[in-house]
């Protein structure tokens, strides 16, 4: 568990965001979208896939993970994936998760706010667009903005060197693992939210309207 987070929000400027289950909570509809190109593609591979590696990943990347190597199977599971994913977004399935509108719109009356995602920048403006809040960032990095995803570090140093950040005023937030070892190996700080699998991480700080309570200390 992190400690002294109200001193370390207060230290910092600018809050790079993750976006998937961190702040919307899409899990679930990540998860429909890999079982969808994969079960009518690779049923046995579907029948043993777990979403928790995957987050925080490109899709193409994650899949790989799974042993795919053919590049035209990976080209035909990741736009399969994508755009199941996209039609539960114009649906409406994917929604802030509790307490994300309230810390932003907090964060963003004096902090910079940025957002680097591992979706790519068409999905990535579609949920944003939909739930009102595209425009609250001031730079966004998604997954077609870098040649590796994480958790290499390039996604936080694209972002950084875009926006002429310092690191010590950095702060990460994330909810995935992938994302952590990503922040840390670009040399940032960071904090973990919403993923009770990680409790035990130093950087773990409960959920977003819990350092909406920190900010406010």
């Amino acid at each position: 568990m992190i400690a002294h987070l109200p001193e370390l929000l207060r230290q910092r400027s600018c809050f790079l965001f993750d976006l998937d289950g961190t702040l919307v909570d899409s899990s679930t509809c990540h998860e429909r979208a890999y079982l969808e190109a994969l079960t009518s593609r690779l049923p046995d591979l579907a029948s043993r896939f777990s979403y928790e590696p995957c987050k925080g990943r490109r899709t193409r990347d994650a899949l790989r993970d799974y042993g795919i190597e053919d590049e035209a199977l990976l080209t035909e599971l990741t736009r399969a994936k994508q755009k199941a994913y996209r039609t539960l977004v114009e649906s409406g399935a994917v929604q802030l998760l509790p307490g994300a509108r309230e810390l932003l719109q907090a964060l963003r009356l004096d902090r910079r706010l940025f957002l680097v995602t591992g979706s790519t920048a068409r999905s990535t403006r579609e949920v944003t667009s939909q739930l009102g809040i595209y425009d609250w960032f001031e730079q966004i990095v998604t997954a077609d903005d870098v040649a590796e995803g994480k958790p290499a570090p390039e996604c936080w140093l694209t972002c950084m060197d875009r926006a002429a950040i310092r690191p010590e005023k950095a702060l990460v937030v994330e909810d995935a693992l992938s994302g952590i070892h990503s922040a840390r190996a670009a040399g940032l700080k960071a904090v973990v939210v919403n993923n009770s699998e990680l409790v035990a991480l130093p950087e773990y700080a409960g959920t977003l309207e819990d350092i909406l309570t920190a900010l406010r200390a």
